[in-house]
């Protein structure tokens, strides 16, 4: 019996395609997995009724990373980024354990969220108007926590003079250092505007509260903190497990000898040897920020200060 010719192949191809709907359930899944959370909610499960089933599945929304990237441009979100990560929310039916909020995300998005969900093990949340008391609120609520990120979020409570009373903001890291003991991982990246004469002084708030409660970190990054040498101190006291710390543009302490006197802080010298004796990976306040993954939501932040000082001069 003669072999069917490739044109007959071809035209049986074209008169019987295949259809998306005809692969395996696994297939299928492992492609939409490739979508983003965002995608998934908005497109993919509104194709068919298979595909909607498959994104339906509680496994498929063990993590959550929505990010709103309209801010980064000018025009706004087409979609409802606070409606929509509900939604997810209630398709991990209470299996969450890891979440990423970018860009939105107000108090009671975060109190929804630990209400949902009490086994989470990571929070990530950037540039959102979460203030310190719903972090206060939900940190009973993460007892399984280890990994926790909060960058910028209510910049403006760490910025004089739109809050000449920073100095008491410290006091979430306290309850999430005692709500979250299995806190190995914590990123608490801010802003501060350098050039102001507001912010020469340094501040150890946040270093006293970390080295205070969170014996167990075994990573820490603090870009752009106010903490001074007795804060960094403290921090190595009260963490002996730490592996890895970031202090990339904490400008109040100074390890390295060739520019102390640049920046007029004094040099520690029995400090920069604990930090090379004890810590793996360490980077030093003038270390390059090119790898740095919030530079985006950094200078995102320093655009708003900068047009924020403006209108507080005008109406000062």
């Amino acid at each position: 019996m003669a072999e069917p010719s490739n044109k007959t192949q071809r035209q049986d191809r074209n008169q019987n395609p295949r259809s998306w709907i005809d692969l395996p359930d696994d297939v299928t899944a492992s492609i939409l997995l490739q979508l983003g959370a965002i995608e998934i909610l908005v497109t993919a499960m509104n194709v068919c009724t298979t595909w909607r089933k498959i994104c339906k599945d509680p496994r498929k929304w063990l993590t959550i990373d929505m990010c709103d990237v309209s801010v980064y441009g000018e025009s706004p979100s087409p979609y409802p980024m606070d409606k929509l990560c509900r939604k997810a929310i209630d398709l991990s039916c209470g299996n969450l354990v890891d979440i990423s909020v970018h860009n939105f995300g107000p108090d009671d998005l975060l109190k929804y969220i630990t209400d949902s969900c009490r086994g989470i093990k990571r929070l990530c949340i950037v540039y959102s108007d979460i203030a310190n008391s719903g972090l206060i609120e939900a940190a009973p609520m993460l007892p399984l926590l280890e990994d926790l990120e909060i960058s910028y979020c209510n910049y403006r409570l760490d910025i004089t003079p739109f809050n000449m009373f920073h100095c008491i903001q410290h006091g979430y890291l306290e309850v999430i250092g005692r709500c979250c003991p299995r806190l190995k991982s914590l990123k608490l990246n801010k802003y501060n505007n350098h050039n102001t004469k507001y912010n020469f002084d340094g501040w150890d708030g946040d270093a006293f509260a970390i080295a205070g409660t969170m014996q167990g970190l075994q990573h820490l990054q603090l870009f752009e903190n106010r903490l001074t040498s007795k804060g960094l101190g403290a921090i190595l006291d009260g963490c002996p497990l730490l592996e890895s710390l970031d202090l990339r543009q904490c400008w109040h302490i100074n390890l390295e000898p060739e520019l102390a006197h640049h920046w007029l802080v004094k040099l520690d010298e029995e400090l920069q040897s604990r930090c090379i004796d004890s810590i793996k990976n360490l980077r030093l306040p003038h270390d390059s920020k090119h790898d740095y993954e919030r530079l985006a939501a950094e200078k995102l932040v320093h655009k708003e200060f900068v047009e924020e000082s403006k209108n507080y001069i005008v109406s000062s």
